[in-house]
């Protein structure tokens, strides 16, 4: 992608890519239908490559991106920081186990 004869060459491939590059992006993007393979290949596809080789590359990643759905922006959902109470229930959950909780909610010892 940082070739400028790619860029001259097919700026409209060259900005979807650029832009995917920019969004966010699932962690197991990797393993998505063609994806693998057109990784891959981008990955064996060396820097000094003719115009016309890394293209078609290029081509085949953005073709498995589109088929996979992931050529659109992947929205985030939005969130909120965990309040200290749930914060505290999870602590609570890595250090008891289920029948020690249980004990402990039958003899009334948690508030």
């Amino acid at each position: 992608m940082s070739r400028d004869d790619l860029l001259e060459e097919n700026p409209d491939l060259w900005r979807k890519l650029h832009d995917w590059c920019e969004q966010y992006h699932p962690i197991d993007i990797a393993q998505r239908g063609a994806l693998p393979d057109a990784i891959r290949k981008l990955r064996l596809l060396r820097q000094s490559a003719a115009v016309e080789d890394a293209l078609s590359v290029l081509r085949e990643l953005w073709q498995a991106l589109e088929n996979a759905g992931l050529d659109r922006p992947l929205l985030r959902r939005e969130t909120r920081e965990p309040s200290e109470r749930e914060l505290q229930l999870v602590c609570w959950e890595l250090i008891l186990t289920k029948t020690e909780l249980d004990k402990l909610a039958s003899s009334n010892q948690l508030e």
